[in-house]
């Protein structure tokens, strides 16, 4: 069956602008939230209550059964923010398709890390909800980018 090459047209077109509005909408969630575990000064007391939870989740860090490495909880919570803030910067700001696909894979490591902490701790399922949509949501960008790529280097090569 041959597709008429406006209804690809139009698919391009719908699949660039929800890639585009996902990256700025994951991407600043992302610089919020780390900036939040990075600097007091935005909110004292939610960094203090994630000070406090990063404290237990140090704990049981996820490669610590591999590599019996413990983190000290605040440069775990640095570490995880200032990727946050980076690869969030990255998804809104740059151009690059290849760096934003990095960020948004790093980004679902984080997301996959704290939705095992959360159930290794036995946290209710409230509690990692906002990991789980995030996860959701960053696969759906990331399906979205190489579905719309694909084809892209396809009609380049030719």
């Amino acid at each position: 069956m041959i597709i008429p090459s406006f209804f690809l047209t139009s698919w391009f077109k719908m699949a660039s602008k929800v890639l585009i509005a996902l990256s700025i909408a994951i991407g600043v969630f992302f610089v919020f939230t780390g900036s939040l575990k990075v600097t007091p000064s935005i909110n004292k007391q939610i960094h203090d209550e994630l000070r406090k939870n990063f404290g237990k989740y140090a704990k049981d860090f996820p490669l610590r059964q591999y590599t019996g490495w413990k983190p000290r909880s605040k440069t775990y919570m640095k570490t995880v923010g200032w990727l946050e803030v980076i690869c969030g910067a990255i998804l809104v700001f740059l151009p690059s398709s290849k760096l934003k696909n990095l960020s948004n894979l790093i980004l679902l490591g984080i997301m996959t890390g704290a939705i095992y902490t959360h159930y290794i701790i036995g946290d209710a399922l409230a509690k990692s909800t906002g990991a789980i949509v995030f996860w959701v949501l960053l696969t759906c960008r990331f399906i979205i980018a190489t579905q719309f790529q694909a084809p892209e280097t396809k009609q380049k090569t030719q």
